[in-house]
C-alpha cells in the first residue's frame, strides 16, 4: 500500500489527518511530523528519512508538504538524494481536499505508484482551490 507522510509546520499535519479521518474514516500506513520553533532542522530531516524508509518498506511514499521552500519541504528534498531503495514523491502546497481524494484514491486504485498517485493529486489539488462567487458563476452559466 502506498504510504503517506504529512509534514507540516506546527500541529498542522495532526489537523489534516484528523479533519481526513472524520471525513473518510480511520487510515493506515500513515504518519504525520510537525516541526515546532525549538526542533533541529537535521533531526526533523533524520526523522523524516526515518519514517520514509520505514513507510517504503512496503511501496512507494508520498510525502505532503505545507510550502514550497519552507523547512519541512526543504527536509524531504534532501532525502531524495539520501534514499536509493525507496522510490517516493515529494508534494507541497497540501491542502485538505487533496489530502482526501488521495486517501480514497488508494483504496480505489491500489496499483497506483507514487508518480500515478502525485499526478493525479497535483490536479485535484489545483481544481479544490477556488472562490465563492467564480463558483456561483461558474454554475450559473453551465445550467442555462
Amino acid at each position: 500500500m502506498l504510504g503517506y507522510i504529512i509534514a507540516t509546520h506546527g500541529h498542522l499535519a495532526a489537523g489534516f489527518l484528523d479533519a481526513v479521518e472524520l471525513i473518510a474514516g480511520k487510515q493506515k500506513n500513515v504518519s504525520v511530523m510537525g516541526l515546532d520553533h525549538d526542533d533541529s532542522i537535521d533531526e526533523f530531516t533524520n526523522e523524516l528519512k526515518r519514517n520514509i524508509e520505514l513507510s517504503g518498506k512496503n511501496g512507494d511514499v508520498i510525502v505532503f508538504t505545507d510550502m514550497l521552500g519552507a523547512s519541512p519541504y526543504n527536509s524531504a528534498a534532501k532525502c531524495v538524494g539520501s534514499i536509493k531503495d525507496t522510490h517516493f514523491r515529494v508534494m507541497t502546497g497540501t491542502n485538505l481536499g487533496m489530502l482526501i481524494e488521495g486517501f480514497l484514491q488508494r483504496e480505489i486504485h491500489p496499483e497506483w505508484g507514487a508518480e500515478e498517485m502525485s499526478k493525479f493529486l497535483i490536479k485535484k489539488g489545483k481544481e479544490s482551490v477556488t472562490e465563492l462567487y467564480h463558483e456561483v458563476n461558474r454554475m450559473k452559466s453551465t445550467s442555462r
